[in-house]
């Protein structure tokens, strides 16, 4: 959730360990989009966070 609003959430570990974390949700004018790559042992967890944290600070 992202404001109240549904949010699907991906995280992606490859086969080298690059991360891939993408954040998507409709607000009440527009759809949001933001991702986030990290180099081999990023942490996808952390990753995930600031980008819900990056979220909830849009104003639709």
């Amino acid at each position: 959730m992202v404001d109240g609003k549904p949010a699907n959430l991906g995280k992606v570990v490859d086969s080298v360990g690059r991360t891939r974390v993408e954040l998507a949700w409709t607000g009440d004018s527009k759809t949001y989009s933001l991702t986030v790559t990290g180099e081999p042992g990023s942490d996808v967890e952390r990753n995930a966070r600031v980008l819900h944290d990056i979220a909830a600070a849009i104003v639709d």
